[in-house]
């Protein structure tokens, strides 16, 4: 007979096969409110239920701002009630989340990678709400927050998680993310993704097999980003250029040079 975790996983499974997320994490709630810390499979399961939940709920509210330019004014408050009440239900799900992971996840016994794993997810969740709440006050409040969980998941990174370990990168990808497109500091984003990346590169081959796939999947998106965001760096460096060429342009002018040997 199966124990109550093994059926919980079990359901979990199921429930994510059938694309019924909000079940998936109904189950892996229970699993994670138990004693037994999760392993790396049940960490995923758990990430999975909680992302899916999630992001249907994000998807739905894009969808809606995606529509209120073609919206008929008469119409636009009953657009505006249906997306605050999607908004409602999204950070009732974040919080019952963020719920869950600061009452009954982390240990006093728990391994490295668990700290980064609960810190990494406090600050993905915070991150949520952070582009929930932008134009409110709790705005600050989810966006101190999120900073500290990543400054802490990166420090318990940094001190023995192996520099190619999934966590590790999965947890370089969001911070570095989180800094090029919620604060809007791409070059800080890009140094982030370009040193986990590196290590990450050059320490791939002393992964274990097991670890190996995923570790790949998160170089190839740290890639991806170092890549994009190194373009726009580098538009926006030759828009500056640009613009001191032409100002430079326009002191060199006559009429603005008699202005300065006048000021002078």
């Amino acid at each position: 007979m199966m124990s109550e975790r093994t059926q919980n996983i079990f359901m979990a499974k199921l429930s994510g096969q059938a694309e019924r997320f909000d079940d998936m994490l109904f189950y892996m709630k229970a699993v994670v409110k138990q004693p037994q810390e999760m392993n790396m499979y049940e960490m995923d399961l758990f990430t999975m239920a909680c992302k899916s939940v999630i992001e249907a709920r994000r998807v739905a509210i894009r969808s809606v701002n995606s529509m209120e330019s073609e919206v008929e004014p008469h119409a636009q408050q009953q657009v505006d009630q249906y997306k605050a009440a999607i908004q409602m239900e999204l950070t009732e799900k974040i919080t019952d989340i963020l719920h869950i992971l600061d009452k009954y996840y982390l240990s006093e016994t728990a391994t490295l990678g668990s700290k980064v794993f609960y810190y990494k997810m406090k600050g993905d969740y915070n991150r949520y709400l952070v582009e929930l709440q932008v134009e409110n006050e709790p705005y600050r409040h989810y966006l101190t927050a999120t900073i500290r969980a990543y400054v802490r998941a990166s420090k318990y990174a940094s001190s023995g998680l192996p520099e190619a370990h999934p966590q590790r990168l999965s947890l370089a990808l969001n911070y570095s993310v989180f800094y090029s497109d919620y604060l809007n500091k791409p070059t800080i984003g890009l140094s982030i993704a370009k040193t986990e990346y590196k290590s990450g590169i050059d320490k791939l081959d002393d992964l274990p097999e097991d670890l190996y796939k995923d570790a790949v999947s998160h170089l190839r998106l740290l890639r991806d980003n170092i890549r994009m965001w190194e373009k726009i760096t580098a538009e926006a460096e030759a828009e500056a250029s640009e613009s001191y060429v032409d100002a430079s342009s326009d002191l060199r002018s006559p009429q603005n040079q008699d202005q300065l040997e006048t000021i002078s």
